[in-house]
């Protein structure tokens, strides 16, 4: 899976190493401002982009519910028993 940054009616695949589209989801497409966002936090940390973009939709809301969360509470003996 990946995402498409930009349009490029005549990419030069040679020297991106581009890739094929093969399948579009249907999901909305990111804000401009997200995608200057993850390109600011890649050059400042000299993170990847995808590590960074990774990151920044982990955080979306529209993405479905969070992961379930199981805690355990351990209880040593009581005092009276």
């Amino acid at each position: 899976m990946g995402v498409v940054w930009a349009e490029n009616p005549a990419p030069n695949r040679a020297a991106q190493r581009l890739k094929n589209v093969d399948e579009k989801l249907d999901v909305p497409p990111l804000k401009a401002e997200l995608r200057q966002f993850v390109d600011w936090v890649s050059s400042y940390t000299l993170a990847s982009r995808g590590t960074v973009l990774r990151m920044a939709l982990r955080m979306g809301e529209h993405l479905g519910p969070g992961r379930e969360h199981v805690g355990v509470h351990l209880a040593g003996r009581r005092r009276n028993e």
